[in-house]
């Protein structure tokens, strides 16, 4: 049973209220006659602010209880304001704003409210003929039509029509009309919420409308002055509550003409749902137009200026990387415990720990996972274990429910909404956690066994602000071609060096993808993970620097799987720059804050973070230009001269030299710490390793753009058999991997 508001606004002259009850009423009763949705209870609302004597007399025709209600307002308000007050005054679950001098015929009324009782939102009813506006009118609604085309992509006017919707419309969308437009905002709110919008074309002919006013040069002037202002006003996202007080479960936001469910209460402000904030926009806008006018008014000069800047900061990138190199070879800030420490904890007093393992389309992974988990030192009566598999993962589902799991394993399904990232289903896992430490690992990771033992120290030892550790990653198929070899050099570098010496000057690290363990409460205070960013990781281990916490590196290794495809890899690695850039467009939403909470630590941030990005694309550039220099020297030799004067040209060559140099070395002591010596002999191939880097970054710029946060899934597996097992799970290839059954790394420090 239904029950709907009717809602006829008028700002001036007679209306002949008992004809338009009377064929409102024909068309509810025709819909109780011939339709499965009836409507049990209806009132109709006639609000002006200026009637006549005759409109007046009309109201004495009903009787006090019949379902007909007149309202005069005495503020001196338009149409919008009429049908906000009127919104205001009804009580029923349906609303329908009609204008009553349009003379619907009913039976289109009767289409438009069974449509909105069954499956839309919002139904906005426009007329199909310009010719129903009244003559004096005529130009007004052409105006109208041009505006809304050009700026909304509407190609009628929507004061000229009739606009149903349900209530929920109306609270979540709660807005201010201007004077003069009510519709127009109306739809574009409720499309900007992700409601679902239907359009209906009225064909018949009607009387004249009222409520397009007469066309005049003020008129048009001041509806272009609404459009225009409407058009730039900024409509934030509407905020969807959390199902429970103490949960973030079903929380999420409506925006970009989508309903996104994240399961987090972190305000969209702080995500990644925009790329640009106006003032970054505007920021980005004045450095264009600045190079543009640079370019036109000295080309040499401003070149010559451009190559001494990037020349200056890349060598500055170089010895800041050699400097966190070098301090780590003297002093490792990693938290290590000896055996003795290890062997000395009672597990009958250590805590419930949680695992979070999101897979999508790998259940074939689950055997090594499986394996993986079942040799971690830690009580399995306090294991918290949870696969959390995606509602459409069908086939997953399906071979997981066919398996005999262990007791401490259970399977959570993440319900589909978007977006359709694993941060969103880590928040979604995170409501199910019983554990006082929550660590995340992917389905093809081999954890170091005795990892959890560590990090349940590592929180011990480390001050309270401490709320993250961060486990290495390296790879167990090391040697499965030259990509997995330039792979791991990469890793040994970043995890075993870099972040290490990020730690000890207690500034901004980037967190991996997996084996980052949290105190669970702290994880829920952060408000868990940004299901936009598709690098969650390192926005996670920024903003919580940025709330004044900070982050230890964990004496562990965690293996994975390296990415043996160049295809598969760029993708991943794709997604990687573009979750970076995501990041650090988000934290610059605020420069001036940062910097003054943080001080020299957001300009680290804005080197470790931006620098990284930057080089990406500059690299190729200079590239280039130094290949051309040396080979075709003849031909573009003094042309390239001309923007290397005596200063310049000493930078570059110090950079290009010296720089790439110590890269290399760099690359080398990250290789000698992990000792694996084989790797050294390829790290003089490292700038090939570059150029596919620069590749992957150009893409991820396309897809910020186009597709900022889309999930492009990284294919896991590759170094498994081909042929299947009965339960239709590849099992590991141990030859392929070249996983040993001791590993060096998993050995605790003494």
């Amino acid at each position: 049973m239904k029950n709907i508001s009717i809602i006829i606004p008028f700002s001036k002259g007679s209306i002949n209220i008992p004809s338009v009850v009377s064929w409102v009423n024909n068309a509810l009763h025709n819909i109780n006659a011939y339709t499965s949705s009836p409507i049990d209870n209806f009132e109709i609302i006639f609000i002006t602010n200026n009637p006549d004597y005759t409109t007046l007399q009309d109201i004495e025709v009903f009787p006090e209880h019949a379902p007909v209600k007149v309202y005069v307002e005495k503020e001196k308000i338009g149409i919008s304001g009429l049908i906000a007050k009127g919104v205001s005054r009804s009580k029923y679950e349906f609303i329908g704003i009609i204008d009553g001098y349009a003379g619907y015929p009913s039976y289109d009324i009767e289409k438009i409210i069974t449509a909105i009782t069954k499956d839309s939102d919002v139904i906005a009813a426009f007329k199909t003929n310009p010719k129903d506006f009244p003559k004096h009118a005529s130009n007004q609604p052409e105006f109208s039509n041009i505006t809304n085309r050009f700026l909304f992509n509407l190609r009628r006017d929507p004061q000229a029509g009739a606009l149903f919707f349900t209530r929920n419309v109306w609270k979540t969308i709660k807005f201010l009309p201007s004077e003069s437009e009510f519709s127009l905002e109306f739809l574009i709110r409720a499309q900007e919420a992700g409601f679902r919008l239907r359009k209906y074309i009225i064909y018949k002919k009607g009387i004249p409308s009222q409520l397009a006013s007469k066309f005049s040069f003020k008129n048009a002037l001041k509806a272009a002055r609404d459009v225009l202002a409407m058009k730039m006003k900024e409509i934030p996202p509407i905020h969807i509550p959390a199902s429970g007080t103490n949960s973030m479960v079903n929380a999420g936001f409506r925006s970009k003409k989508n309903k996104y469910i994240t399961h987090t209460t972190l305000s969209p402000r702080q995500s990644a749902l925009g790329v640009l904030g106006l003032r970054q926009f505007i920021i980005f806008s004045i450095l264009l137009e600045s190079v543009a006018i640079g370019f036109v008014l000295s080309p040499i000069l401003f070149v010559q200026v451009v190559i001494a800047l990037l020349s200056t900061v890349y060598l500055i990138d170089v010895l800041f990387n050699l400097y966190l190199v070098l301090k780590t070879v003297r002093h490792s800030s990693e938290l290590t415990f000896t055996p003795l420490e290890l062997e000395s904890l009672h597990e009958d007093r250590l805590p419930i720990y949680t695992i979070l393992c999101p897979l999508y389309k790998e259940a074939h992974m689950l055997p090594q996972f499986l394996s993986g988990i079942e040799k971690l030192q830690w009580p399995k009566n306090k294991l918290d274990v949870i696969l959390l598999l995606e509602e459409d993962d069908v086939a997953s589902v399906a071979v997981f429910e066919k398996m005999d799991l262990p007791e401490y394993l259970n399977i959570v399904i993440v319900p589909h909404s978007l977006p359709k990232t694993k941060p969103k289903a880590c928040n979604y896992g995170l409501a199910f956690a019983k554990g006082h430490y929550t660590v995340i690992f992917d389905a093809e990771d081999i954890p170091d066994p005795i990892q959890l033992k560590k990090a349940y120290l590592g929180f011990k030892r480390s001050k309270r602000n401490v709320v993250c550790l961060q486990a290495k990653l390296s790879y167990y198929n090391i040697n499965q071609n030259l990509l997995t070899r330039f792979f791991t050099i990469e890793y040994s570098l970043w995890f075993g060096m870099t972040l290490s010496g990020l730690q000890s000057l207690n500034t901004t690290i980037p967190l991996g993808g997996t084996s980052n363990h949290f105190r669970t409460m702290d994880l829920k205070k952060l408000f868990a993970w940004d299901p936009f960013n598709v690098t969650e990781d390192a926005d996670l281990g920024i903003r919580l620097f940025k709330l004044g916490y900070q982050t230890a590196m964990l004496d562990s290794v965690t293996l994975e799987e390296g990415n043996s495809d160049i295809r598969n890899w760029i993708r991943q690695r794709s997604r990687w720059i573009k979750g970076y850039m995501q990041t650090y467009l988000v934290h610059t939403r605020d420069s001036w804050s940062f910097v003054r909470e943080r001080g020299i630590h957001a300009l680290l941030f804005h080197l470790i973070i931006g620098g990284k990005i930057a080089f990406i694309f500059i690299n190729p550039i200079l590239w280039t230009v130094t290949l051309v220099y040396f080979t075709m020297y003849a031909r573009f030799g003094p042309f390239i001269d001309t923007f290397y004067p005596q200063a310049v040209l000493y930078i570059a060559i110090t950079s290009l030299i010296f720089g790439n140099y110590l890269y290399l070395f760099c690359h080398i002591m990250g290789s000698v710490k992990n000792k694996q010596w084989g790797l050294i002999k390829y790290t003089y191939l490292i700038p090939v390793y570059w150029i596919l880097i620069s590749i992957a970054g150009s893409i991820a710029l396309y897809q910020l753009i186009v597709k900022p946060f889309y999930w492009e899934k990284t294919i896991h597996g590759l170094h498994l058999k081909e042929n299947e097992s009965v339960t239709g799970i590849r099992e590991p290839n141990q030859r392929k991997q070249n996983i040993p059954d001791e590993l060096t790394l998993f050995k605790p420090t003494p």
